[in-house]
């Protein structure tokens, strides 16, 4: 990925109130919830990622859209899309369910 393509998602996520982090080909958006800004999040790193070379592949198997809501017990997680996360956020190993952070067992 290029440089220009970290400016402009982490232009994206300032503008919207989060932060954009890269780790490698690893990529994390967080977004406060508005309607319609995943999917508009999603749509606009797709398209960076390709600006940045037809050899970069997204993997769809490692997309996932959640969200985290305040409860009394803490923050709730809930899975809006994407084959992975349903019982977690997932990134660089880890898992998290809005209480408990935990490693991946495909990371053990």
């Amino acid at each position: 990925m290029t440089a220009d393509c970290d400016k402009t998602l982490d232009d994206f996520a300032v503008s919207k109130g989060g932060v954009y982090m890269r780790y490698s080909d690893d990529i994390l958006l967080i977004i406060p919830a508005e309607d319609g800004v995943a999917e508009e999040a999603e749509k606009l790193a797709i398209a960076e990622i390709k600006k940045s070379g037809s050899k970069l592949i997204i993997k769809q198997e490692k997309t996932c859209i959640a969200e985290f809501q305040k409860s009394k017990s803490g923050l709730m997680f809930s899975h809006i899309k994407g084959l992975q996360g349903h019982n977690g956020f997932e990134y660089l190993g880890f898992q998290y369910d809005g209480k408990f952070v935990y490693v991946r067992d495909s990371t053990i």
